[in-house]
């Protein structure tokens, strides 16, 4: 009967000591989750930025295309195939999903 009072009485120390680790831990965990969540956030607006930028290098490039000069406009095909490298579609078409 006494070793089964001392496993309770070491549970429930143990007990203790979990409970009292969460109490204390709790605000480093909340400053993780908000710290991660403004991550993402400015991750998520870097990438729409880059995407806005890539579109309106686009533009530029598609009219160096169809202008008279022979020069700029190849320089502007040759970037613009450029961007339409697979790892580039990743980051194009990014904003366009669900998270």
């Amino acid at each position: 009967m006494e070793s089964v009072e001392k496993e309770c009485g070491a549970l429930g120390g143990l007990f203790q000591a979990i409970v009292n680790d969460m109490k204390s831990s709790y605000p480093v965990w909340e400053d993780f989750s908000a710290k991660a969540t403004k991550l993402h956030s400015q991750l998520r607006a870097t990438i729409l930025a880059a995407v806005a930028f890539l579109d309106a290098f686009q533009k530029v490039a598609d009219m160096a295309t169809s202008s008279k000069g022979l020069h700029s406009g190849a320089v502007g095909s040759t970037v613009a195939l450029q961007q339409e490298d697979p790892g580039w579609s990743i980051v194009r078409d990014f904003p366009n999903k669900d998270l």
